[in-house]
């Protein structure tokens, strides 16, 4: 498990009551997806991660835990770079779900990056860019883009080069399956800032 910072307990428990039951199964299906170690606390991240403010900053930090937090220091949670990659993504994500006929050949796109990327076990070079004008065409555009921010962002947390971008591809995928969640969520941290 790559995973993380010092997760206080709330006066209620552990259930993150801001998010509603769409965000919860959006946020356990995202960490399934990508990072299956942090389901069982994505919820919980996901909330916090909305919380803002100290709640948020404490996702971070990767000293040790203070007492009685929710989870030991030591461990570096994925989630929360993540969802800091998909805020700085927000435009291309957006672009990427604006069209409902591009979602599967996006989709498709993806997948077929995945099984060459998991095929490979080698650094992959995407596929050739189909150039319209200056500028690539969508949805290629976009997904470049998302891996781009989402790489730079997981580069705070350890992780061999090309497993970042493996991630990359995969949160994406996840993104685009779950439309409304990610609609949902994308929502959620706008208003959090």
């Amino acid at each position: 498990m790559y995973s993380s910072a010092p997760l206080e307990m709330g006066e209620k428990g552990m259930v993150p009551e801001q998010l509603s039951p769409s965000l919860q199964l959006w946020s356990i299906y995202l960490a399934e997806n990508v990072i299956p170690d942090e389901s069982d606390f994505a919820p919980l991240l996901v909330s916090a991660y909305i919380a803002g403010g100290k709640r948020r900053e404490a996702l971070f930090k990767m000293d040790d835990a203070p007492e009685g937090s929710f989870v030991p220091g030591g461990i570096v949670f994925l989630l929360p770079h993540i969802l800091a990659g998909i805020f700085a993504a927000v435009p291309y994500i957006l672009k990427l779900l604006d069209s409902t006929a591009s979602i599967n050949n996006t989709l498709t796109t993806v997948c077929n990056i995945l099984s060459l990327h998991d095929r490979a076990k080698e650094s992959f070079v995407g596929p050739e860019l189909q150039q319209g004008g200056d500028r690539v065409q969508e949805p290629v555009y976009s997904i470049r883009q998302v891996v781009s921010i989402l790489d730079e962002q997981l580069k705070n947390v350890p992780l061999p080069d090309e497993e970042r971008d493996c991630i990359a591809y995969r949160i994406i995928r996840a993104l685009l399956e779950r439309p409304d969640g990610t609609i949902e969520v994308i929502g959620h941290l706008q208003r959090s800032v």
